[in-house]
């Protein structure tokens, strides 16, 4: 019976979630078939976070396949799994990453989901126009390239560019290595490989010409040839990795990046500088000149809420990011490979850079400070209102008629605190003449009320007036009472 309570409770908490996602809008992400990468994976979790800070809002993913050697056979089938899985519900954007994941799934934005904006997430401000360009594994001449202004004209979709930096690099990992003389461009041979070793190659002929420009590409050297070649390097030459993604024979046909990162670090000689947001906190990579992953997955939905507002993609302008780049790179890297500090530009990100004592214990210290200072304010505010009352006590006993004595627990009068004429034994206190408070008060009903009625003060802490049939007895029985301080 508890097992079936439990079945139906899970089953209405299932259909009630589902059925609040379904009335929220959603981001579907295509993801690049290289999606496993550390830039696919770091932008998804940013972007899934901004989403989450929209309560009608949220996140999914779809993975897409390396397409076989049908690619358009392949292309529909891997579209109508797509639309499948999301019959019932529509996506409000598509965010599309890579140009192959744009020529898998354009077949979708031609029909069923033509009114459904698209972001495409491209390195280059061009792209291959088909996906026989890519699959070529060569960089294509300008007949088989085309722009996203082309692509709106026929579609509702922008651009978003992720912008490589290779001048800005280049200079930091100058900074870096001064004695740096050659480049080596670490890469696969796929089609963007072949089109950024393009513009890297023009960047150094152009600002660079007396670097010597290597390329180490997987077309030549396999992952032990290219450990070889990078532990025979010293810091004359400096790394820039790029990618190195290797297809595996998988039912899948999908792609597996190797773990190049962690591999490369332990056979090179200097740090390995990107082109993109590699996580080089992780220690892997050194780092390089580029957008965050962060701040790009910010760009992105910033245009997202631009298409959610109700503005079409197409009317969007490409490449409307509006992050700054900026160096980054990893402090432990510095002291691996005994880079000094000091060669560090003055804008730079550095990932764990050690802290100082101060910054390390800064709490510590802030409260050693604070806590005396606390102490000291208090005990002089409460000095300064302790000397008020004191002055103020003074001036009302100055002002009464009647002696005020100051007295110990024995009942001897040790000082007289005001100065009243009225009292015979006034000057015999001044004088030095100890007394008995007896000697004072000299009726004995009337000390008897008194002595007890300072008893209860002292013993309750708070004020007394006494109640008695002859008012003018109890005033001055009360004014007595006011006139005596115990030690």
């Amino acid at each position: 019976m508890k097992q079936i309570i439990l079945f139906t409770v899970s089953l209405l908490i299932a259909i009630s979630t589902q059925a609040v996602e379904t009335e929220k809008e959603f981001i579907l992400i295509l993801n690049s078939t290289l999606a496993n990468g550390t830039w696919d994976k770091d932008f998804n979790k940013e972007l899934q976070d901004h989403c989450h800070k929209r309560s009608n809002l949220y996140l999914d993913s779809y993975t897409l396949s390396f397409p076989s050697a049908d690619t358009e056979k392949d292309s529909k089938e891997q579209c109508a799994r797509i639309l499948q899985r999301y019959a019932s519900n529509r996506p409000k954007a598509v965010v599309i990453i890579g140009a192959m994941g744009w020529h898998i799934t354009s077949h979708l934005f031609e029909t069923t989901w033509k009114d459904i904006p698209v972001i495409l997430c491209h390195p280059l401000a061009t792209l291959p126009n088909s996906l026989q360009s890519i699959l070529a594994y060569e960089a294509p001449d300008s007949l088989h390239i085309t722009t996203i202004k082309e692509l709106q004209k026929h579609y509702n979709i922008t651009f978003l560019e992720q912008k490589l930096y290779i001048k800005e690099t280049l200079r930091l990992m100058r900074a870096l290595q001064p004695e740096m003389k050659n480049i080596a461009f670490i890469s696969d041979s796929l089609y963007m490989s072949h089109m950024v070793f393009s513009k890297v190659e023009k960047t150094v002929r152009q600002h660079y010409p007396d670097l010597k420009l290597i390329w180490l590409s997987q077309r030549e050297l396999d992952l032990e040839q290219l450990l070889d070649t990078v532990s025979s390097y010293d810091k004359s030459t400096g790394l820039l990795y790029f990618s190195w993604h290797k297809p595996q024979q998988m039912p899948s046909h999908s792609f597996l990046a190797d773990n190049i990162g962690k591999t490369l670090t332990g056979f090179a000689n200097s740090p390995l500088f990107t082109l993109k947001d590699l996580h080089p906190q992780d220690g892997y990579f050194g780092g390089g000149y580029y957008v965050s992953a962060s701040d790009y997955a910010t760009d992105c939905m910033r245009i997202i809420d631009e298409i959610r507002e109700g503005k079409p993609a197409s009317d969007i302008p490409p490449d409307a990011g509006q992050s700054t780049p900026e160096n980054y790179f990893n402090y432990l890297d510095l002291q691996w490979f005994n880079i000094s500090p000091q060669l560090c530009p003055d804008q730079i990100h550095l990932y764990n850079e050690p802290v100082s004592f101060y910054e390390k214990y800064w709490k510590n210290i802030l409260g050693l400070i604070l806590i005396p200072l606390v102490i000291f304010v208090m005990r002089h505010y409460f000095y300064r209102i302790g000397k008020k009352h004191k002055n103020m006590n003074k001036r009302i006993i100055n002002s009464l008629d009647v002696a005020v004595y100051l007295v110990d627990k024995h009942g001897i009068v040790e000082q007289i605190l005001n100065t009243p004429a009225e009292e015979n034994y006034v000057q015999s206190i001044k004088k030095g003449e100890h007394m008995e408070i007896r000697q004072i008060i000299t009726d004995d009903e009337e000390f008897r009320k008194n002595m007890e009625a300072i008893e209860q003060v002292l013993k309750t802490k708070k004020k007394l007036a006494h109640q008695d049939s002859d008012k003018k007895h109890a005033r001055r029985i009360s004014l007595r009472i006011s006139t005596y301080c115990l030690l």
